[in-house]
């Protein structure tokens, strides 16, 4: 994280500032596999993307299945009015 954006821990440090908890390294998919008996407010994201793979055809139905699935996964770790953002 911190070698593709030089100024990640900066902006890591603000938002733990402001009271909010930051995770990275976080398969989006497995969220209630990793917080098991956790229940959030929100999932604030930056857009996951699947690794390209060589040769493959069909990228984009890898990156809706992914969409599809961290969606699927958020809504299993959110509070009753809790949002994705």
């Amino acid at each position: 994280l911190h070698e593709r954006y030089p100024r990640a821990a900066e902006a890591l440090a603000r938002v733990r500032a402001a009271g909010a908890r930051c995770d990275n390294g976080v398969d989006a998919r497995e969220l209630s596999r990793r917080y098991p008996s956790e229940e959030w407010d929100r999932v604030v994201f930056n857009l996951p993307q699947a690794p390209p793979e060589p040769r493959r055809r069909n990228q984009i139905q890898r990156q809706r299945a992914l969409l599809r699935d961290f969606c699927a996964a958020a809504a299993s770790v959110l509070s009753r009015d809790g949002q994705i953002r």
